[in-house]
């Protein structure tokens, strides 16, 4: 499992190997060889799943964060990679908003939401900028997400059930003497790239399953 180190806050491993200063291109651009020869290698999958244990109590849970599949894993991979079906053996605690009966004592799905985005556009700034040379001193991404409740209460149908808006809010720092015209690509290039900022902005089809059990 990944935690902090202090006091700069640098990701480390279990073996503490502190993971900052990786050259992302020298992780991509074999991946994107491969890629380009045998495209069905590309196709992932990340899921997460609410381990049931709650059921009796309608405003707590547990969500497990699973694992990702899928992707080349070649040999001049770092050891550090994990193998595909590698299980992360994470679960976080869930809670339900005060505005629909919950007691706002934990995260609810929206701050999920918010942190797939926030963290996802994070990880797509900093892996750009590692690509074109950008040196980042501080970065912080602040998602939003705003609904109007009376939509899943079903108090008025003519109110949307979903989040009605979301805002990136991004605060970074090059180092000094940056150019800012780079700057700038980076910033369209992570714009580009953000796979849950992309979702969000086009949708996606949801195929829904249901499977029940009886007696």
């Amino acid at each position: 499992m990944l935690h902090k180190s202090n006091p700069n806050n640098s990701i480390t491993k279990n073996d503490n190997t502190p993971t900052d200063n990786i050259d992302v291109a020298w992780r991509q651009d074999p991946l994107r060889q491969r890629y380009t020869t045998h495209p069905e290698e590309a196709i992932v999958t990340d899921w997460a799943r609410t381990n049931g244990n709650s059921v009796s109590d309608a405003f707590h849970g547990w969500i497990d964060l699973g694992e990702s599949t899928g992707g080349a894993h070649l040999q001049s991979m770092p050891a550090s990679v994990k193998e595909e079906n590698y299980h992360y053996g994470m679960e976080w605690p869930t809670g339900i908003h005060r505005a629909i009966g919950g007691d706002h004592d934990l995260p609810n799905p929206g701050n999920l939401l918010a942190g797939a985005l926030a963290t996802c556009f994070d990880s797509t700034l900093r892996m750009i900028a590692n690509r074109l040379g950008i040196v980042i001193e501080s970065l912080s991404v602040t998602a939003s997400a705003t609904a109007d409740t009376r939509g899943t209460l079903v108090i008025d149908r003519d109110v949307p059930v979903a989040f009605q808006n979301m805002t990136l809010d991004i605060h970074i720092k090059p180092a000094d003497g940056t150019d800012s015209q780079l700057v700038k690509k980076l910033y369209a290039a992570a714009e580009y790239s953000c796979v849950n900022l992309k979702t969000l902005l086009s949708g996606v089809p949801v195929d829904i399953r249901y499977h029940t059990e009886t007696r």
